[in-house]
């Protein structure tokens, strides 16, 4: 990970290994720490309260913890009806129309302008399971990133 893959105004945590038992696994505190060395400093950044020990301490693990663990990401779905029998291919392309909030999102799921995140994934496999398909949804690729 490097700073450029840190979303504008993601929340940040100044806390380190020495205050928190999170702080070497956390998302938050990572990012903090990488736009902290950067030679140019920005104006403003967004982080969590340092005074607020509340949220932050009361509990192992922070109401703001995010794992620092990339996560695999499918990527487009140009290709995702292939294999499935034209008979089939109706509803079910209907069904999972229905996973998006919108049609122009759909397109942008399946052109792989946004990336799938495994939830999703798991909700469209239900769906061919639901319609027969034993294969499942092939997506056009995977890639692995951090859940911001």
């Amino acid at each position: 990970m490097n700073d450029t893959d840190i979303p504008t105004g993601y929340i940040g945590c100044m806390a380190d290994d020495a205050t928190c038992p999170q702080a070497a696994r956390c998302l938050r505190a990572l990012a903090y720490r990488l736009r902290a060395r950067q030679p140019e400093q920005p104006d403003w950044l967004t982080i969590i309260n340092p005074a607020n020990t509340a949220s932050r301490y009361a509990t192992p693990q922070c109401a703001h913890f995010r794992p620092a663990t990339p996560v695999r990401y499918a990527k487009g779905m140009q290709h995702l009806f292939d294999n499935v029998p034209l008979a089939q291919a109706g509803g079910l392309r209907r069904d999972v129309g229905h996973c998006f909030t919108s049609r122009r999102m759909y397109y942008r799921y399946r052109t792989g302008e946004y990336l799938l995140p495994p939830r999703m994934q798991e909700d469209i496999a239900r769906i061919f399971r639901r319609h027969g398909i034993a294969d499942g949804p092939c997506f056009d690729s995977y890639v692995e990133s951090y859940a911001w």
